[in-house]
C-alpha cells in the first residue's frame, strides 16, 4: 500500500531563505510569550517589538495572531502525522502500522515535549489533539473501505472513532504527564487494545 493512496500532504508554501528565518523568530518569541500569558494578552506590537521586526512585515506573513497560532499547529501536525506516516512501512499488518505510528509519534513528541505540551495544555489550548484525531481516523477509514479484508460498512465509522478517541486520548495524558512512562510501554499498550479492536472488526465486518 503507497503512502499516497492514504494521505495527501498539503502542500508547503515556498519560502525565501530571509523569510524563513523571520518565520521562525516571530514563531519562538510567540511561543515564548505563550508560555507566560493566552493569546488575548498578547499585542503583536510586544511580539514585533520582541523580534526586532515592524508590523508590516508581520502582517506580510499572517493576519492576526490567531493566525500565526493556527500556522505553528499546523506546523506540529504535519511533523506528527504526515512526516511520522512517511516513516512507517504501511506492507505490515494494519496493527504493526498502528504500532509503529504510535511509538514514533511518541519519539517524535518525546523530543520537544515541553512545545507539544504548551501546544495542548498552555494558557491557550490549540486544536492539536483534535487534528491528530480527525487524521487518524481518515488513515484508519480510508484504509477500512480500500483493499483490506473487512466489509464497508456505514455503521463502521463508529468503531474508528473509538478506537482513535482512545489512542489520542492515551497520548496526550502522556504529553501532560511529561512523557513519564517508556514510549515502549506506552506503544505496546496502544498495539494490544488495536488487536483486541480487530478482532472484534473482524467479528462484525469480516469477510469470510
Amino acid at each position: 500500500m503507497k503512502i499516497d493512496d492514504l494521505v495527501r500532504r498539503p502542500e508547503a508554501r515556498i519560502l525565501s531563505t530571509r523569510e524563513k528565518a523571520t518565520e521562525k523568530a516571530i514563531h519562538d518569541q510567540f511561543l515564548s510569550l505563550l508560555k507566560k500569558r493566552p493569546i488575548e494578552k498578547i499585542s503583536v506590537a510586544d511580539l514585533c517589538d520582541r523580534v526586532g521586526i515592524n508590523r508590516s512585515t508581520f502582517y506580510r506573513h499572517y493576519n492576526d495572531l490567531y493566525a500565526l497560532l493556527d500556522s505553528i499547529v499546523a506546523e506540529a501536525h504535519n511533523a506528527l502525522f504526515y512526516d511520522v506516516i512517511a516513516k512507517v512501512d504501511l506492507s505490515e499488518d494494519f496493527d504493526q502500522v498502528g504500532y509503529r505510528y504510535i511509538y514514533t509519534v511518541c519519539e517524535t513528541t518525546e523530543k520537544q515535549k515541553n512545545f507539544y505540551k504548551l501546544l495542548m495544555f498552555g494558557k491557550t489550548p490549540t486544536s492539536l489533539a483534535e487534528r491528530m484525531m480527525e487524521s487518524s481516523y481518515h488513515l484508519y477509514e480510508v484504509a477500512h473501505n480500500g483493499p483490506s479484508d473487512l466489509l464497508p460498512s456505514k455503521d463502521a465509522h463508529l468503531h474508528y472513532r473509538f478506537l482513535v478517541s482512545g489512542m489520542i486520548g492515551v497520548w496526550s495524558n502522556w504529553v501532560r504527564e511529561d512523557c513519564k512512562t517508556d514510549k515502549e510501554v506506552l506503544a505496546h499498550a496502544i498495539l494490544e487494545q488495536i488487536r483486541g479492536f480487530y478482532m472484534t472488526m473482524g467479528r462484525l465486518y469480516g469477510k469470510s
